[in-house]
């Protein structure tokens, strides 16, 4: 996979918060965004996920030679940010069973495997809405970890968790090796794992 971006650029009413930027990322790398709050982290992801539109330039995904459009680029990406829901009036359960009628699991993986992986074996049958908000961090991650993914987005991606949640994240970042991994973040923890750090303070 390769993600390029050309000249892309953001503004909102009168301020430009991304002016120009230009970047390309290629699958197997881990790639940290970081900057002061209020430096456009955000709105690079909404702009790379197709949440938002550019105001002028372009971004493009390209997997096996082949442009993708706006509308599949869903089929490859996962998110994990603090700000994403997920369906609490579910068990964990129901709502990995619902989730694979949009994505499946990796070949490695299993409904098991992503519990026992998340550290959540024992709480299949528990509403989410009872999860404390560790344990829905680690759902929202175990989603972008487990299943068919090409490209992850994680914002912040230990929030919530305590000193065994950091290590598992730090890990399976590391394990992501046939995919594209963009996280942004400004906690030393996540963005030392990046191999390239794009700071967008300087643009």
């Amino acid at each position: 996979m390769i993600l390029r971006a050309e000249n892309l650029s953001k503004k909102y009413n009168r301020e430009w918060v991304i002016k120009d930027l230009c970047f390309e990322f290629k699958k197997s790398s881990i790639i940290a965004i970081t900057g002061p709050n209020g430096s456009g982290k955000s709105t690079l992801l909404k702009l790379i996920a197709g949440y938002v539109l550019p105001s002028s330039g372009n971004i493009n995904w390209i997997i096996d030679n082949k442009e993708i459009s706006i509308d599949d680029q869903f089929r490859h990406l996962a998110v994990s940010a603090p700000y994403m829901q997920i369906v609490e009036e579910l068990t964990l359960n129901e709502f990995l069973d619902f989730h694979q009628n949009f994505k499946t699991l990796r070949a490695s993986e299993s409904k098991e495997s992503f519990l026992n992986k998340t550290g959540l074996a024992n709480q299949g049958d528990k509403f989410i809405k009872e999860f404390s908000s560790g344990m829905k961090q680690r759902v929202k991650l175990g989603l972008c970890f487990y299943f068919e993914n090409d490209l992850l987005l994680i914002d912040e991606g230990t929030t919530n968790l305590d000193k065994q949640g950091i290590e598992w994240f730090q890990n399976e970042v590391k394990n992501q090796e046939d995919r594209l991994v963009i996280l942004f973040s400004n906690q030393e923890q996540e963005y030392s794992l990046a191999e390239q750090n794009l700071n967008l303070s300087k643009f």
